[in-house]
């Protein structure tokens, strides 16, 4: 399909800009952890300390991974759309996005809020 064909051409355009960014490296801006503003200074320290957490965490990811929950949860992909963008079945986009969600929670040592009790 046209969007599709068009994801490819821009995950095409992105390796070639991370490739030249790897030979010219820059500064990261403030702007890549732009969180809202909030009253509590304290409060914002945690929350960007988790974001840069979490992205360190899926920039660990194997590409494969880091792709499929790249494209489902920024690009809003659908299973389906992702499974024809990376060449997979649907049951193998979703078993990459676990895996990855997976990963990405253990590597952030616990951070993960908890689950509330269904006891109750």
């Amino acid at each position: 399909t046209f969007r599709v064909w068009l994801f490819r051409i821009a995950r095409n355009a992105l390796s070639n800009e991370r490739r030249r960014a790897r030979r010219h490296p820059t500064e990261p801006l403030d702007d890549a952890l732009a969180i809202a503003a909030t009253d509590d200074p304290a409060q914002e320290v945690v929350t960007r300390d988790l974001v840069a957490r979490a992205w360190t965490a899926i920039e660990r990811l194997p590409a494969d991974r880091r792709r499929a929950l790249t494209l489902r949860f920024v690009e809003e992909l659908s299973t389906r759309e992702i499974g024809q963008v990376m060449g997979r079945s649907e049951g193998a986009v979703r078993v990459l996005v676990h895996r990855a969600l997976h990963s990405v929670a253990e590597q952030m040592d616990g951070s993960r809020p908890a689950r509330p009790s269904r006891s109750s």
